[in-house]
């Protein structure tokens, strides 16, 4: 014969909710932290990229969603800046070109942990 066991827990409730606050408050956190992280990586790409006339550089842009982050160089034109983009960042037989995007990628890649931590943290004992 099977025995069972009930527990009543005062007060769950209130934890329930308490968490359901923690979390909101957490993705509030990373949120931010992830618009800061694109911000800095987008200026890192800027500051990298070898300028001639500027539009690639300023063409760098940080887009930022729930919990998203794109930043690339936003040309829109596959034939002309986009080909240029891809020449400083790679190089061709006649270019050795300037890595920007990747430097800017790995520099974020090594930050971002310690910024998430952070941001948790925050959220956690708001």
């Amino acid at each position: 014969m099977a025995k069972s066991l009930r527990v009543k827990i005062d007060g769950a409730g209130q934890l329930k909710a308490a968490g359901a606050r923690a979390a909101g408050r957490i993705k509030q956190e990373l949120q931010s932290a992830l618009e800061a992280e694109a911000a800095e990586l987008e200026q890192d790409a800027q500051d990298n990229v070898r300028v001639d006339s500027g539009d690639l550089r300023d063409s760098i842009e940080a887009r930022v969603g729930d919990m998203t982050a794109d930043v690339a160089p936003r040309s829109g034109n596959l034939d002309g800046p986009y080909e240029k983009a891809m020449v400083n960042e790679f190089g061709k037989s006649s270019d050795p070109g300037q890595p920007y995007m990747v430097p800017a990628a790995e520099a974020s890649r090594k930050r971002w942990p310690e910024r998430a931590r952070q941001a948790i943290e925050r959220g956690a004992n708001g």
